[in-house]
């Protein structure tokens, strides 16, 4: 009898034992990661892959290690890509480590991640064509595209379609040339605009490119245009400027060199500014001022002439006003600087030759 109570009490206790957690789903990140898409299609064009890459963890753990400027530790940073089980061959993890442990100070470890994505193609794009985005932004970024895209295949045509919009979308890349490096530019508040090519400005030439766009799709990232483009004249780069354009120029070139070619085009165009860093995936993406350029349109001889100089608030002009930006000397980070502070009724023109500035 005792040996019945005793044989049914452990059947109770079997019985009551809890049973084993259901395994984790592997698709639990989809739902962030599309609604992370879903924000970042309202959001400035330099803001998008910030808000996709944190909303986005496909392998589990968030990519801010991998990401981090400046680099942290490299073992930090290899824990990120363990837990991504990428399929490559033996020696690209070592050769990682190995490449990120020689990075020194501040450098950036792009050749680094460069070599890891040629030595692992078939987990890893390559960061543009000649890998000037290669670093743990561009690994992060082709990670969520690759698994979206493994993803789809599998889920119901509600998630495919969401899937197929978040590859629709657009994302603005830094201004940078093959090496990987972009010139400082002026400073102030970056807004958004529709561009689809740049003027580079420098001290003796014209550039016109195409805008670098990243496009996420289902074998990773690619990228259209590319900075700073061809060599183009005046006469040229009026023939084939188009529309949706923005000025890009070192913040320390002289002003009148950017008024000149600005004015060769007449028409007025916005200036490419660094965005928030904070808001950008990659710490360098460019958005445009709110107030563009001064056209060429030549005023009457008795328009108010102003300079970076000038003191505003006491100009004794009218809330809405035609003046004349003379550069003088400033620099361009000084002439945007300048239409940064311009009253909004006001508009500012440029003449050929500048009459003497107002005092």
């Amino acid at each position: 009898m005792r040996l019945a109570s005793v044989l049914a009490s452990v059947g109770v206790l079997a019985a009551c034992k809890p049973s084993a957690p259901p395994p984790p789903d592997p698709d639990a990140w989809l739902g962030p990661c599309l609604d992370g898409f879903a924000a970042a299609k309202a959001q400035p064009s330099w803001q998008r892959a910030r808000t996709i890459v944190e909303a986005c963890t496909p392998c589990g753990v968030p990519w801010r290690d991998a990401i981090r400027v400046p680099m942290p530790a490299p073992g930090v940073v290899l824990a990120v890509v363990d837990a991504c089980h990428l399929d490559c061959p033996a020696p690209a993890r070592g050769d990682l480590s190995s490449a990120l442990k020689a990075v020194e100070g501040d450098q950036a470890p792009r050749a680094a991640w460069a070599k890891f994505a040629r030595a692992c193609p078939q987990q890893m794009s390559g960061a543009g064509p000649d890998d000037r985005y290669a670093g743990g932004a561009w690994f992060a970024l082709d990670q969520i595209a690759r698994r979206l895209g493994a993803a789809r295949a599998h889920l119901p045509p509600v998630k495919r379609t969401a899937i197929d919009e978040a590859f629709a979308l657009e994302l603005r890349l830094p201004l940078w040339s093959s090496v990987g490096t972009g010139f400082e530019l002026p400073a102030g508040p970056s807004t958004d605009a529709p561009i689809d090519r740049y003027v580079t400005i420098t001290e003796k030439d014209v550039f016109l490119g195409a805008a670098p766009i990243a496009h996420v799709g289902e074998h990773g990232v690619t990228v259209t245009g590319g900075w700073p483009g061809r060599g183009v004249g005046l006469d040229q780069l009026r023939a084939e400027a188009g529309s949706n354009l923005a000025v890009v120029a070192p913040g320390g070139l002289p002003a009148a060199r950017v008024l000149e070619v600005v004015r060769a085009l007449r028409v007025s165009l916005p200036i490419a500014v660094a965005a928030d860093r904070d808001h950008t995936l990659f710490g360098a993406e460019v958005g445009v001022l709110a107030r563009p350029l001064p056209t060429g349109d030549d005023p009457p001889a008795d328009t108010p002439v102003i300079t970076t100089k000038t003191d505003l608030a006491h100009a004794s002009l009218p809330a809405r006003a035609t003046v004349v930006v003379d550069p003088g000397d400033a620099t361009f980070d000084e002439l945007a600087a300048l239409l940064q502070r311009l009253p909004p009724g006001w508009t500012p023109v440029t003449r050929a030759t500048p009459e003497p500035s107002s005092p």
